[in-house]
């Protein structure tokens, strides 16, 4: 009977260290690719960003560059707050469920929600943050702000897939929200 109880015990500990290892290292990857992506968008170069993203969604940074450049711009950015809410692992299915509550829930406010297409991914788990930025245009001519330092907050859900035994962020879902004081 101690025996049962003792690796009862053992087995909890183990499988609880592995959930709150899990959490810090997801912590961890959102940390690194919002620092990665405050440099990415500010030297133009959205490759900084494969240690800690997909190629899709390097690709989506890309494009944001890309249309930066257009207008001969960068941005310079900076986060200035970041609180998770939630880091976890997840199904497709559960990403799904929980991107069509999501939907519902925004669309009953009038609010615009972007189409996600879930249907050819596995998700393996979900990170969600209210982030607050802090930025400024650049003009690439003479490196100079083109107008004054603005803020933002968002409600920010990454997926993250596992890719040869590393997270990787594949998909991000954002709403802007009111700033908070």
């Amino acid at each position: 009977m101690r025996v049962k109880v003792a690796i009862i015990i053992c087995l909890t500990v183990l499988l609880a260290g592995c959930a709150i290892s899990d959490t810090a290292e997801l912590k961890h990857v959102v940390k690194e690719y919002d620092k990665k992506l405050a440099t990415a968008l500010a030297c133009g170069n959205a490759e900084v960003l494969t240690e800690c993203a997909t190629k899709d969604q390097i690709g989506k940074v890309y494009i944001f560059i890309s249309q930066l450049l257009m207008n001969n711009k960068l941005l310079k950015a900076e986060l200035v707050n970041l609180k998770f809410v939630e880091a976890r692992k997840v199904t497709a299915g559960e990403v799904e469920k929980l991107y069509n509550q999501r939907k519902e829930r925004l669309e009953k406010q009038n609010l615009f929600v972007a189409p996600f297409e879930v249907s050819d991914k596995v998700f393996n788990a979900l990170v969600r943050t209210k982030e607050t930025w802090k930025y400024t245009y650049i003009d690439c001519q003479n490196g100079q702000p083109t107008g004054e330092v603005q803020s933002i907050s968002y409600q920010t859900t990454y997926f993250l897939l596992m890719k040869k035994d590393r997270w990787l962020i594949d998909t991000i879902n954002t709403i802007e929200i009111p700033l908070t004081e």
